[in-house]
């Protein structure tokens, strides 16, 4: 029996075995993966780096059908994909620190934190730590 604490790797990342419970539970019914074909927010797959898309709004990343619904974004690091709409007007996805986050290519720097229902604007570029303002409490959020 695996513990609370215990580790677990899904697509090339580890998680605590309950999150990754959870976080599994959400991705398994068919009608969930039909709906994505594995092309999230229009992304173009770049020419010279095969497995690498770029979305026009929400920018690089790369996944592969190992790893998806998990695709590694070079600022968010790993995220699991959520959801986009049927009219591509915006998406959700799970971040390991902030949970989960929506955002359009119309509101982008600005992300709808579900968790605190509070909207949080991205300082674009940062990384390793992210910066986010959180407009609900007038503070600046360092996320590692």
């Amino acid at each position: 029996m695996v513990g609370s604490g215990a580790l677990f790797r899904r697509g090339g990342i580890v998680l605590n075995a309950e999150l990754g419970r959870y976080i599994n539970s959400l991705f398994v019914h068919p009608n969930y993966w039909s709906r994505f074909d594995y092309a999230w927010l229009d992304a173009v797959a770049m020419a010279d780096a095969p497995n690498w898309f770029v979305s026009e709004w929400l920018g690089t990343f790369t996944y592969t059908t190992e790893t998806w619904p998990w695709v590694f974004h070079l600022e968010h690091g790993w995220i699991a994909v959520g959801s986009d709409d049927a009219q591509a007007t915006g998406a959700w996805w799970y971040d390991l620190e902030l949970g989960w986050l929506w955002s359009s290519s119309k509101a982008y720097s600005w992300v709808y934190q579900a968790r605190e229902q509070t909207w949080l604007w991205y300082f674009e570029g940062s990384q390793n730590p992210r910066y986010f303002y959180d407009s609900k409490s007038a503070v600046w959020l360092e996320i590692e």
